[in-house]
């Protein structure tokens, strides 16, 4: 289980960001030895076919992930009852959001998540009842550092409960500190104060890493998690392709 692999301080996991609705890019990602996948319900097109590339990924033996539109507790119960291993959660600005979203996805007494066991994550009702606490013991609640209030509060968020890795989106941080989604200077040393108050509490933390050069640097820092995304692969592998045109 990906939660365990976290628990347990595996360093360098890689996943991959799917915001279309092709199942054969979680397959791929699956074969090609990925540790899990990322279906962008923020920015990607995937909402409508989430039951279906979970499915996928569950059969192909890759952990997902579903990156909700910001707080969408609707978004997240679904995700889960579909089967996937746990939510990504953006736009986070205060710890009460983060303590919502723990509770979210939390059966009671934890939390507030709604119980069936016709669905897809507790095998249609044919796993018997030890669903529940299978889930209590595997669903990964991971969030997205991006904000300037998350900069902030980086320290205290590392304190809560129920939180399983903190995630940093480079652009949309960058973006907070002032330089136009494209990490520089300021972004670096937001990166060595995110970094050094989330080892010093031994918290997993992870990075979109656009670059081989990029998962390297953060691999090596420690990350935990590492992701790219499928236009960003895609888009190098056509420009190596290319690459004999471009210096004829």
């Amino acid at each position: 289980m990906l939660r365990t692999r976290l628990q347990r301080g595996e360093r360098g996991l890689d996943g991959l960001f799917i915001g279309g609705v092709t199942p054969e890019f979680v397959e791929m990602a699956a074969l090609m030895g990925f540790d899990y996948v990322v279906l962008d319900a923020e920015h990607g097109a995937v909402s409508g076919a989430l039951a279906d590339l979970i499915r996928v990924a569950r059969l192909s033996g890759i952990a997902s992930l579903v990156r909700i539109p910001r707080h969408s507790t609707e978004t997240m119960a679904q995700a889960l009852d579909y089967g996937a291993n746990g939510v990504l959660v953006p736009g986070v600005r205060d710890a009460d959001e983060i303590r919502a979203v723990v509770h979210a996805t939390r059966y009671p007494p934890e939390g507030t998540r709604g119980v069936a066991f016709s669905i897809a994550a507790a095998g249609y009702g044919l796993r018997g009842r030890d669903y529940v606490s299978q889930a209590r013991s595997s669903t990964i609640v991971v969030i997205q550092v991006e904000t300037s209030e998350a900069l902030e509060a980086i320290d205290a968020w590392a304190d809560i409960d129920g939180v399983d890795a903190f995630f940093v989106g480079p652009a949309d941080l960058s973006m907070a500190l002032g330089e136009e989604g494209r990490p520089g200077p300021r972004f670096e040393q937001a990166m060595n104060a995110i970094v050094s108050a989330l080892e010093t509490k031994g918290r997993p933390w992870g990075i979109f890493a656009a670059t081989a050069e990029a998962r390297r640097h953060w691999k090596a820092v420690g990350a935990a998690l590492l992701a790219t995304g499928v236009p960003t692969v895609f888009a190098a592998g056509l420009a190596q392709w290319r690459e004999d045109d471009a210096n004829a």
